[in-house]
């Protein structure tokens, strides 16, 4: 009986993380599709019909969620303030790579100051 407790115990922890990571892979797959509407250009609150030639051949449409319905509810909830947020994400991630490109300038600088010393 304690052993059956303890194996049906480790089976129900087992599955409630495997629940757990697929929950968090589907919602990492979500913000993917949302990004992908955001570099396609897609605008926000727009019809269904008139955009999805903006993004219906990039292979990520298919690719990230598994249903047309998953993929319209998708683009139904790609609101302006997800725009705003992966618009801000991107001009932050921006601005990371052009502080990165000047210090990596600055040391090419420096270097090139000490052979010509």
């Amino acid at each position: 009986e304690r052993k059956r407790r303890e194996e049906e115990r480790r089976r129900e922890e087992e599955e409630k993380a495997r629940a757990e990571a697929e929950k968090k892979d589907e919602e990492s797959r979500l913000h993917k599709f949302k990004l992908m509407l955001l570099e396609k250009g897609v605008t926000p609150g727009g019809n269904w019909e008139k955009e999805l030639p903006k993004f219906c051949f990039d292979s990520r449409y298919k690719d990230l969620l598994e249903t047309p319905a998953q993929r319209k509810a998708a683009f139904e909830s790609f609101s302006r303030s997800d725009v705003v947020k992966y618009r801000e994400e991107a001009r932050k991630a921006a601005v990371e790579r052009k502080a990165q490109a000047l210090e990596a300038a600055k040391a090419l600088l420096k270097g090139a100051e000490g052979l010509t010393a």
